[in-house]
Parts: structure tokens; C-alpha cells; sequence
């Protein structure tokens, strides 16, 4: 049976209802490390494959590969996980070699940026992988000018605002107090922006304790 994480995120924040996380790891028998998210009705899986040796050119600190599957066409956001994931995982720590990650979106209804990024953290630390810490993130969509805020909203939610509402991925490393993912798809104000990290560095912290807890209890000394 897999081992599960769970970290039910069912707070009620100005009315609107939060979505839940149910997440798994070590799903699959034949990777190094993987992970389930769910959160609300988009499901994400992940697997991680290293380090392996690299042959070639190659840099002084270990690096990261992400591949990612079933995503409309023109969607882009690998690059952004990367970024995320090269501040979470200690790359020096394996000099020369690298890590494969391995993405396949089930379902995306909203929020996949950040559930994307949360299955990554969960499946490499499954792998045995050093990690300054456990990856949390949220979606946000922003509305009436930043006075509201809805998290983890549907994609429903999010056209029903698409006129005057923002989306935004927020990711952090809670024990180091870092903020690593900040994507906003829309504009808006700087002070919007910084109401927009503050209150999304809130929600992850908020679910930091269970998740980590819960890692420590299902999965032995990995975390």
C-alpha cells in the first residue's frame, strides 16, 4: 500500500471555501522516489529517477531535468518548476551528476503550477534526495484590486474573474523562511504583489506542520 501524506488544507478564508490536498508518496515501484497530489480535482503524479553520473559537459553542483507531460500545448511552465526546485534541493551535495524528475498532470483544474511543484518536493524527498526542506505552494486568484482573495481557485473561478481577476503560484521553503516561486499570470500593483506573497506565504505555512509530520510518521527518517 502506499504510504500517504495528507495535509487536507480546509480552512475558510472571507467566505471562500479552500480546496483539499491529499497527497501519496512512493506510488510507483520502478523510480528512486515518487509522489500523488491531489488538490481539489487537479491530480498530478510524479517520479524521480537519481543522481545519476553525467556524461559530457557538465557543472560543478548537480542539476535538475523536469519533464512534463499532458499539458495543453503552448503551456510552459517547466522552467518555472525548475527554478523552484534548484533553490529546494542542496545541488552541491551531488557534484556532477544529475536528477531526473518526472511529471505526468492527471487533471488540471486550476493550480497546477503549485501542485506540480508540491508533487516534485514530496516524490524527491521520497527518493532520498537532500533538500533544504519539504516545497509548499499555493494558487491564489486575486480579486476586487487585492482586497479578496480566493485560494486553490477552480478553473471555473478563475474564468468566472478572468475580466478583473490575477492568478498567482506562490512557492516557499518554510524552515528557511524563502520564498522560491512568485508567477503571476495578469498584472497588478506592487503593493498588491506584496499583500499577494505575505498572504500566500501564510497559507503554506499553515499547512506545513501535518504535511511534515506526517512525512516523518508514513515514511520513516526520509524527512
Amino acid at each position: 500500500m502506499p504510504k500517504v501524506l495528507a495535509t487536507q488544507r480546509k480552512f475558510l478564508e472571507r467566505k471562500d471555501e479552500i480546496q483539499g490536498d491529499i497527497g501519496q508518496s512512493r506510488v510507483l515501484n520502478g523510480p528512486v522516489g515518487s509522489a500523488y497530489l491531489e488538490i481539489g480535482n487537479t491530480k498530478v503524479m510524479c517520479s524521480v529517477n537519481g543522481p545519476k553520473e553525467q556524461s559530457g559537459d557538465f557543472s560543478a553542483d548537480g542539476s535538475l531535468n523536469v519533464f512534463l507531460h499532458g499539458m495543453e500545448p503552448g503551456t510552459n511552465i517547466q522552467f518555472t518548476i525548475i527554478s523552484a526546485l534548484n533553490a529546494v534541493v542542496c545541488l552541491k551535495k551531488f557534484s556532477r551528476a544529475k536528477i531526473d524528475i518526472e511529471l505526468n498532470v492527471i487533471a488540471d483544474d486550476g493550480g497546477i503550477l503549485a501542485a506540480c511543484i508540491m508533487a516534485a518536493g514530496v516524490a524527491l524527498i521520497s527518493a532520498n534526495i537532500e533538500c533544504f526542506d519539504l516545497a509548499l505552494a499555493c494558487n491564489l486568484l486575486i480579486c476586487d484590486d487585492g482586497d479578496r482573495f480566493i485560494l486553490d481557485p477552480t478553473l471555473s473561478q478563475i474564468r468566472k474573474h478572468k475580466e478583473k481577476g490575477v492568478t498567482a503560484t506562490i512557492a516557499i521553503i518554510p524552515s528557511l523562511g524563502q520564498v522560491v516561486c512568485t508567477d503571476v499570470d495578469g498584472l497588478i500593483k506592487k503593493s498588491t504583489l506584496d499583500k499577494v506573497v505575505r498572504y500566500g506565504f501564510k497559507k503554506c505555512l499553515e499547512m506545513y506542520p501535518l504535511m511534515s509530520e506526517t512525512l516523518r510518521s508514513e515514511s520513516g527518517n526520509l524527512f
